[in-house]
């Protein structure tokens, strides 16, 4: 298909480190399959996924988590990203808590650099896409902002006489 510009296949566990992990990945793939069957499927898993070779430009060296950034490069040329829930990669290896810690801080650092380098994606003209970068991505990356801020606020509110009076 012409209008396909990159293929998802399924993250699997063969061994899952605890069962709130196998709940975790499980919870990602119905969000995955949910976001193809709106026509915008976002980011795409290390472990497995298929570009076309004439689509990829070559990422700047210090692109931090380039399985998000250089299939939604692929999205921002007008192709699709789909999620075929029958291609699976097996995840043979056990979760090492030990580097867990660091892949999470690497993968919130990708997350920040993501929103900068790909904000047109949160453009209405990229309709589903817009809509699951910006509820997937781009909230989770600002929500300690707004909701410090929603915290200032409510102690200004809290100190106003203004606000006495109306509660």
């Amino acid at each position: 298909n012409d209008d396909i510009g990159v293929v998802n296949g399924a993250y699997r566990l063969l061994k899952p480190g605890s069962e709130g992990e196998e709940k975790y990945w499980d919870y990602q793939r119905k969000i995955k399959a949910r976001e193809a069957k709106m026509g915008a499927s976002i980011g795409s898993h290390g472990a497995f996924y298929v570009v076309k070779r004439s689509l990829v430009d070559l990422l700047p060296p210090d692109t931090i988590n380039d399985d998000f950034v250089l299939p939604m490069r692929i999205v921002s040329k007008g192709y699709k990203s789909v999620y075929v829930e029958d291609i699976n990669s097996l995840e043979l290896d056990e979760t090492d808590i030990s580097l867990e810690v660091g892949r999470r801080q690497r993968i919130g650092a990708g997350n920040i650099q993501q929103l900068i380098w790909l904000k047109h994606l949160l453009l209405p003209k990229y309709g589903g896409v817009a809509f699951n970068f910006l509820s997937g991505k781009a909230l989770r990356t600002i929500m300690p902002i707004l909701l410090i801020t929603a915290f200032g606020g409510s102690l200004i509110l809290a100190d106003s006489l203004l606000f006495l009076i109306s509660a």
